[in-house]
């Protein structure tokens, strides 16, 4: 993959999340590669409710709400825990749309960067691609604090071993993923 131009690279949040409260966090970052990289950062389609997703902004002693989003919930009440098995992983099929969506109207990407549940979905998307079954090219993904999901919807995704090239950051401390995903 010969570049002469920036990086464009489609990023995907974690859960309670959103485009723009991933752009914060990793501005940082954000700013080491904007050289070399453009990031673009969508929405999940699923708002959770705002009983699961309150900042920690406090506006007169009130903690302001809000909402976050989701790629997939493990059940109808809306909720998901990466720990959680499920039968199926509702909306799932809606984000999928999402990130096509993404891919034609502002793509092509070369890569895409996950976060948590968005790493997982990134990870989903590749195994997707190599099954023939995500139209879009793309040349790499870099999953942060991600894990495969264990809805039993996904496993035959991952019943070969994926091939895209793939860079995957574990924070040593995240209670999200298990050590056995670790080591």
């Amino acid at each position: 993959m010969a570049v002469n131009r920036k990086l464009k690279i489609l990023c995907l949040h974690g859960y309670r999340q959103d485009a723009d409260s991933f752009k914060d966090k990793i501005g940082g970052f954000k700013k080491s590669i904007k050289n070399i990289a453009e990031l673009v950062f969508i929405n999940a389609p699923h708002e959770i409710t705002t009983e699961f997703c309150m900042t920690d902004n406090v506006e007169d002693g009130a903690t302001i709400p809000k909402k976050g989003r989701s790629w997939w919930f493990c059940d109808d009440s809306n909720d998901f825990n990466s720990r959680t098995k499920c039968d199926e992983a509702q909306g799932f099929q809606k984000s999928l749309d999402v990130v096509n969506e993404a891919f034609k109207s502002q793509g092509p990407f070369d890569g895409i960067l996950g976060f948590s549940q968005g790493g997982a979905l990134a990870a989903l998307i590749c195994a997707l691609k190599e099954n023939q079954e995500f139209v879009h090219d793309f040349y790499f993904v870099v999953i942060i604090a991600g894990f495969r999901s264990i809805a039993k919807c996904h496993q035959h995704l991952f019943s070969e071993t994926l091939n895209s090239k793939s860079l995957h950051i574990i924070g040593e401390k995240d209670s999200c993923i298990s050590k056995e995903v670790k080591n």
